[in-house]
């Protein structure tokens, strides 16, 4: 409260948070933030982590946040994201299929390679990295572990757009 009054003094407008996270890492995670476009975009990331202090692994957080700015996930993982979202796509899906004439016994096969392309849009460790289309993150996690000796997982990340929800 005492910030936000300080800041309304500063710029003479009145402001509200309407949304904020705080991440707070321990001894086995480590959290790192990316600002893009002068403010436009905010990302935190958690990532668990044993390996300490590392370099390489700084830099993968870093990348990942990078990612989230970029690309939009709406989970970290394929278990994560919304059910009704999900059944809403399988529908639009079973639906284009049946329109385009489809027969009834392949419907099925489509609507699983449609949600697969789904969760690679959606899920961040299954969508194509941006630094290297030719990986996916799960990916460039699975190399930056194996060269750390220690194993890495993404616990969580938080998103802002400025404007976002208005």
């Amino acid at each position: 409260a005492d910030l936000i009054t300080a800041k309304v003094a500063t710029i003479g407008e009145k402001i509200t948070v309407r949304r904020f996270a705080r991440f707070a890492a321990n001894e086995n995670s480590m959290v790192d933030t990316y600002i893009h476009m002068g403010g436009k975009v905010g990302v935190l990331v958690e990532v668990a982590t044993e390996a300490g202090d590392n370099e390489a692994v700084k830099e993968l957080a870093h990348d990942i946040c990078l990612q989230i700015a970029a690309a939009k996930p709406e989970a970290v993982r394929r278990e994560e994201v919304n059910s009704e979202n999900l059944e809403k796509e399988r529908e639009i899906y079973r639906v284009k299929a049946l329109e385009s004439g489809k027969p009834e016994k392949i419907v099925d096969k489509i609507v699983e390679g449609q949600i697969e392309k789904y969760y690679k849009e959606v899920c961040l460790l299954d969508q194509q990295f941006v630094k290297d289309g030719d990986k996916t993150i799960k990916g460039v996690v699975a190399e930056v572990a194996k060269a750390v000796g220690s194993p890495i997982d993404v616990i969580r990340y938080a998103r802002f757009e400025r404007g976002e929800g208005i």
